[in-house]
């Protein structure tokens, strides 16, 4: 029971051992120590009930027991667990009365705990509701006795529990006394069930079906399994009778209901007590039973319904990860059933235990016959916590973007998540622009294809340039989908992807043509190597050149292409750019009208060495577009001495949900960020950033590292971290800038040595997004020169510098982006270039 008690915490775990492993490992590593120290702060606070048993300033193991009204833990504690991985296996020996039973905790997983600025690691197990004389604790170079460790309980009473001998006996289960219970408050019915002694064994007697049918004179019909049950509510079969079988009084009645429903006769409601038949299947799901066993209705005369009826079960009280996909498809069903799932996670489990008078005596007797059988509301509560997030669909949705024109919008939408969703509304910022009725069903996707309203164009107002209309790499990331589960009013609003993959639909752009390269006379292709070249040193681009998936893009020492008019390069498989020092690759616009280049090469990984892109801008092509000149789209890339110059984009470089290294790489005189990562990892090294207009490194969702980075005049900020972001940084100098390094929204950016010099601003930490967070920045060495203001750091927020944390204030973002600090991205994005 510990262990799969454990199993809930393993996250937690293998952040703690992963921190141990890097720690011991390095001989100078104040970032991972740092990190380490910062990963301790969302450690879960210590319970109240573990809170008295804590020792102060005691670094060795000790243990103490809880007694609860209806369970007792054994906990076993290590003060700050710096090497609790190692210390967890541990002799337990348990002397119950005259008898001795010896148990072993066998590579126990400790949960670890934050309680006044401490961490702890405890090991927990709960014992049964009997007589223990005393429990001996072992582990190598440490022993503990607790004696007489509970207090005595008084002997069973046995009149408050109906003893029998008569029916289907069954060792008991300590889960079955709540779960009756339970289904009593919602008027479900079960067969009843006593308690037989025989020689010196105890049983869970329950009543035969047959004879409750007899006795009770009801009509109950029989399934394999809920399965069986699924496809008679989809109706997926025209002889439901061959599966389900009644037997009873009523047993025609019942016949009729099934038969009027698969004809149509009569709809689901006035078949089935739904709300009692969804409640049933919510609380066997907070219970744990997921055994592939028989399932029961119950005809009710009175309402002429079919109600659902639990006989026995041998998996009450088993842990479980996830709530599966419902095999059932029909939404009127699966509405009602989610509204069952989200009425048990608000059950106050401590109430329903202490609203069951018997069930410590009913504990207390089966104890003395199994100390085995355990009752842990633990588990219910751990059952009922993985209910309620399966039911949270934040991040469940992915909505990309397919095309758009004025009239109408393409959205392909997938649903992760395993319930239905329904889709409500698109909205621009935070205002509905048009209503959507459309449900997605779990694990699948859809496609929407929605007429848009006549004013459409008119929502987007660019006042500096008095003009309208949708311009997608500015808007798109304004606009939302809005959504919730099926049956609830929507509660999420996710973003649109600005581009799909994969997507199915043949419309005339650039994703959905054929590709006909073969038609190119500038372009060389090896179909037998799989590789495209060009045939010539230098190529002049007017159109988009479109590289099909399946091949290498090969460009050679020297190799140039000079992109004009619009032109702009679409490669589906992976690039390798290989020039040199001498002959390096260029790609270029010599009328600064030419834009770059996009790379989905679908997880295949780029490499490219000594390349120039110089004046390039953002791919585009009627509503769509990218913001960055250079873009690798989850497709990882290694670039080594590769240079991004004098862009006119939002972005010289981004790359989004992918890995990438940068060695020797310079970035000089972009209009907007440098370098933008979208849920990134990977690393910088030896890198130059010159003359930025907004940002130099920009991330987002990310964990990337930097050493031996310089960064000189940027328009906003030297480092930006946003989104969860991890950076570890070393040997980093920021030069003339207007802020150096900035932490946003539950980031974390861990600094070995920074050089910051003529800069407006040093560090700041806020957070900037609502969902989100505040944010850490941890110094361990920082040279600061000419500086005007060090430091602004919101209230929550933690700036670190040489071990000292600084003083904070309220809301920093009303001073950032160009309002005191920095400089707005409206401002450097998107400027005017030549037609």
């Amino acid at each position: 029971m510990t262990k799969n008690l454990s199993t809930i915490f393993i996250v937690l775990l293998l952040l703690f051992l992963i921190g141990l492993k890097i720690k011991s490992g390095a001989k100078s590593s104040y970032a991972v120590d740092s990190l380490i120290e910062q990963v301790s702060l969302y450690y879960p606070e210590l319970p109240e009930k573990y809170q008295k048993a804590i020792k102060n300033n005691d670094s060795t193991f000790y243990c103490a027991t809880i007694e609860n009204p209806v369970s007792r833990e054994l906990i076993i504690i290590k003060n700050t667990p710096e090497n609790i991985e190692k210390n967890n296996n541990f002799d337990l020996i348990i002397f119950y009365d005259k008898s001795l039973k010896k148990t072993k905790i066998k590579n126990g997983t400790p949960v670890v705990y934050r309680y006044k600025n401490k961490t702890y690691g405890i090991l927990k197990k709960h014992l049964p509701l009997t007589y223990i004389q005393k429990i001996i604790i072992k582990q190598k170079k440490w022993a503990d006795t607790i004696n007489q460790p509970f207090s005595q309980l008084p002997p069973t009473d046995l009149k408050k529990i109906t003893l029998s001998n008569t029916g289907t006996k069954k060792i008991p289960n300590p889960y079955l006394p709540l779960f009756t219970n339970a289904l009593n408050n919602y008027h479900i019915k079960h067969l009843p069930y006593s308690y037989s002694k025989e020689n010196n064994k105890l049983y869970q007697v329950f009543t035969d079906l047959d004879n409750y049918i007899k006795q009770e004179n009801q009509t109950i019909g029989t399934l394999n399994n809920f399965s069986d049950l699924s496809k008679i509510i989809d109706k997926q079969t025209q002889e439901p009778l061959k599966i389900l079988k009644f037997e009873g009084k009523n047993q025609e009645k019942a016949t009729a209901l099934i038969n009027q429903y698969i004809d149509g006769k009569k709809n689901l409601t006035e078949v089935f007590d739904i709300s009692k038949l969804n409640v049933f299947t919510a609380l066997k799901k907070l219970f744990s039973d997921n055994c592939n066993q028989p399932f029961f209705l119950i005809y009710n005369p009175k309402n002429n319904i079919l109600e659902p009826f639990f006989s026995y079960s041998d998996c009450l009280g088993e842990l479980f990860t996830t709530v599966k996909q419902p095999k059932v498809k029909n939404y009127v069903y699966l509405e009602n059933y989610l509204k069952s799932l989200h009425e048990i996670t608000l059950i106050n489990i401590d109430n329903l235990i202490e609203n069951n008078k018997n069930l410590k005596n009913e504990l207390q007797l089966i104890n003395q016959f199994y100390t085995d059988k355990i009752f842990n509301e633990d588990i219910l509560k751990l059952n009922q916590t993985v209910i309620r997030k399966s039911l949270d669909l934040k991040k469940m949705l992915i909505t990309e973007l397919v095309n758009i024109t004025p009239q109408q919008i393409y959205l392909q939408i997938t649903n992760l998540s395993n319930f239905p969703v329904s889709i409500s509304g698109l909205n621009f910022k935070n205002k509905k622009i048009l209503n959507i009725n459309r449900t997605i069903a779990g694990k699948s996707s859809d496609t929407l294809i929605e007429i848009l309203p006549k004013n459409f164009e008119n929502l987007f107002v660019r006042k500096k340039s008095k003009n309208t209309g949708f311009q997608l790499y500015k808007d798109i990331y304004k606009m939302r989908i809005s959504y919730g589960l099926l049956g609830f009013s929507p509660e999420y609003k996710d973003e649109i992807i600005p581009y799909v993959q994969n997507e199915k639909l043949n419309k005339e752009d650039l994703f959905r043509n054929p590709i006909e390269i073969e038609k190119n006379p500038d372009i060389k292709i090896d179909k037998k190597n799989k590789i495209i070249s060009l045939n010539n040193n230098k190529i002049i681009l007017t159109n988009a050149l479109r590289i099909p998936q399946g091949y290498i893009f090969k460009l050679n020492n020297g190799n140039e292409i000079d992109i004009k008019d619009g032109g702009k390069i679409i490669s589906f498989s992976p690039l390798q750019f290989e020039g040199s020092q001498k002959n390096p690759i260029r790609i270029y616009s010599s009328d600064e009208k030419g834009q770059g280049l996009v790379v989905f090469a679908d997880g295949q990984k780029s490499k490219l060495q000594y390349v120039i892109f110089d004046k390039l801008s953002n791919p585009e092509h009627g509503y769509w577009n990218v913001s960055g000149a250079i873009t690798f789209y989850e497709s990882p890339v290694e670039l080594n001495h590769v240079s991004f110059l004098n862009n006119a984009s939002e972005d010289a470089l981004n790359i989004v949900r992918t890995s990438f290294i940068m060695k020797y790489c310079d970035f000089k005189n972009t209009q907007s960020d440098a370098f933008d990562g979208d849920f990134v990892n990977g690393e910088l090294n030896d890198c130059r950033f010159i003359n930025s207009g907004n940002d130099a490194v920009d991330v987002s969702g990310s964990d990337i590292s930097l050493n031996k980075v310089l960064i000189n005049k940027t328009g906003d900020k030297g480092l930006s971290a946003g989104e969860k972001s991890i950076m570890k940084v070393k040997n980093l100098s920021i030069l003339n800038g207007e802020i150096g390094v900035a932490s946003k929204d539950l980031s974390t950016i861990l600094i070995d040595y920074i050089l910051i010099k003529n800069t407006k601003l040093a560090f700041t930490a806020f957070q900037k997004k609502p969902e989100f967070g505040p944010s850490k920045i941890i110094v361990k060495k920082a040279d600061l020169k000419n500086i005007e203001k060090l430091y602004l750091i919101e209230n929550n927020s933690v700036l670190s510098i040489e071990g000292k944390e600084v003083e904070t204030i309220k809301n920093v973002k009303s001073k950032m982006y160009g309002v005191e600090f920095g400089v707005s991205s409206k401002v450097t994005r998107n400027k005017n270039r030549k037609k």
